[in-house]
C-alpha cells in the first residue's frame, strides 16, 4: 500500500513521483495501486479514517494511471483532500483539482496542457476533451476556457490557481520560491528538498522509537540502526545461552546415566537383578530415585551356602559347623539358611541329638 501514515483519523498518501511508466524514467506511481488503497480504506477503515490526504509533487505522466486515481478520489465515501506540495503538472494537476478541499503551497506551481503522445490526433483530442470536462467540473473555469488554457500549455502560480478555483486555499510558508525559468526536472528536485512534511511524518514510527515527531530522516535511520544492533546483540546472547544450556543438559544427562549404570551394576552384584535383564533397567524411563526405590524392594537372590561353585569367601571353613556353631557365631546366616536353603538347614538339624529335638519341624521352627 502507498499509505504513508494513519494518524488522528487521517490517512496520508504521497504522489511524489511521475505517474505511470515514462520511457526514460521508468515506472513511477502506479495508479491502480493508489485506487486500490483508497478503496481498501473505504471498505475496511471507514469507522477509523475520516479523511484521506493525497499530497502531490509530480510532473504528471500516464493519463490511464492518472484517471484511475481521479476516479477513486471522486467515488470515495471518505472525503479526499488534495495538497499541491510543490508541482502539479499535466496529469498530476488533474488529480489535484479532484479533492473535496484543495490546498497549494505558496511556492507551488501548476501546469495544464493538451494530451500528447502517439500519432492518432482524434484519440488525443478525445482525451483532451475528457480532461477539460474534469477541469470544468472542479474549478471556476468554463469548458471553452479550460480547452483554451490547455491548448496554450498554461503555467500558474498558487495565487493564479486560487483565482480560478483550481485550489481552495494557499498554505503560507517561509520556503523560497524557485525560479520560474527552471526546467521541469530541476523544479522537481527543488520541490523535493523544500516540500512541507508536517502531516506526512511517520508519527507512529517516531513514537515507537521514542523520538519527537519532528525527528529528521537521519535521526530515524540512526534509531532504527541502534534497535537493529540491539536485536542482533540479544539474538547472539540468546544463541550463546542456548548453546550453554544444551551443554549443561547433555552433561546432566550423562551424569544421570552414569549414576543409573552404577546403581544397576551394584544391584546385579547384590543379586537383586539378573545380569541378563539389566538392559531393561538401563533403558527404563524411570528416574534414578525411582529405580533405587524399586531395586531396594527386590529380594537378593540366595546362593546356597555350601554350593562350592558359588561359595563366598565368608563361608570357607564353615562346612563342618554344627547347629550350635552357627547359632553362636552367625545367627543371621543360620536364619538366612533356614529361609533360603531348606536342604542345608535340614541337614544341619538332622545332626542334632535326637533327644534334644526329636520332633523339630524346620518348616515351622517349632518343637512339640
Amino acid at each position: 500500500m502507498k499509505i504513508t501514515n494513519i494518524s488522528n483519523d487521517t490517512a496520508t498518501m504521497l504522489i511524489y513521483k511521475h505517474i505511470g511508466d515514462i520511457d526514460d524514467m521508468g515506472m513511477g506511481i502506479n495508479g491502480a495501486w493508489i485506487a486500490e488503497d483508497i478503496q481498501y480504506l473505504n471498505d475496511n477503515y471507514s469507522d477509523q479514517v475520516k479523511c484521506i490526504n493525497v499530497r502531490i509533487n509530480s510532473i504528471g505522466g500516464s493519463v490511464a494511471d492518472g484517471l484511475s486515481i481521479v476516479s477513486a478520489i471522486l467515488n470515495s465515501k471518505i472525503p479526499v483532500n488534495t495538497y499541491i506540495d510543490g508541482m502539479a503538472y499535466s496529469m498530476a494537476g488533474v488529480i489535484a483539482i479532484c479533492g473535496q478541499k484543495k490546498y497549494m503551497a505558496d511556492y507551488g506551481t501548476f501546469m495544464m496542457h493538451n494530451a500528447n503522445g502517439g500519432s492518432d490526433e482524434e484519440v488525443l483530442s478525445l482525451i483532451t476533451n475528457s480532461l477539460a470536462k474534469i477541469f470544468e467540473r472542479n474549478t471556476y473555469l468554463t469548458l471553452d476556457k479550460c480547452k483554451d488554457l490547455m491548448a496554450k500549455e498554461t503555467w500558474m502560480t498558487a495565487e493564479e490557481c486560487m483565482s480560478l478555483g483550481i485550489v481552495d486555499e494557499i498554505i503560507q510558508t517561509k520556503k523560497m520560491k524557485p525560479a520560474m525559468n527552471a526546467t521541469v526536472r530541476e523544479l522537481h528536485a527543488i520541490y523535493n528538498k523544500v516540500i512541507i512534511k508536517t502531516e506526512t511524518k511517520m508519527n507512529k514510527l517516531t513514537d515507537l522509537l521514542k523520538l519527537t515527531n519532528e525527528a529528521s530522516e537521519e535521526a530515524i535511520i540512526e534509531a532504527v540502526s541502534a534497535k537493529d544492533a540491539k536485536i542482533a546483540e540479544l539474538e547472539a546472547s540468546i544463541e550463546a545461552q542456548t548453546t550453554e544450556l544444551n551443554a549443561l543438559k547433555e552433561a546432566a544427562t550423562e551424569a544421570e546415566n552414569a549414576i543409573k549404570a552404577e546403581l544397576i551394576e551394584n544391584a546385579v552384584k547384590e543379586g537383586r537383578i539378573d545380569a541378563a535383564t539389566k538392559e531393561i533397567y538401563l533403558t527404563s524411563n524411570k528416574s534414578n530415585a525411582e529405580l533405587k526405590d524399586l531395586i531396594g524392594k527386590l529380594k537378593p537372590a540366595y546362593t546356597p551356602i555350601f554350593d562350592n561353585a558359588k561359595k563366598p569367601d565368608a563361608v570357607v571353613g564353615r562346612e563342618n559347623w554344627t547347629f550350635n556353631d552357627w547359632s553362636k557365631n552367625d545367627p543371621k546366616g543360620l536364619l538366612e539358611m533356614k529361609e533360603n536353603d531348606a536342604v542345608a538347614f535340614s541337614a544341619l538339624i538332622s545332626k542334632l541329638p535326637s533327644n534334644l529335638s526329636p520332633n523339630y519341624n524346620p518348616a515351622t521352627d517349632k518343637q512339640f
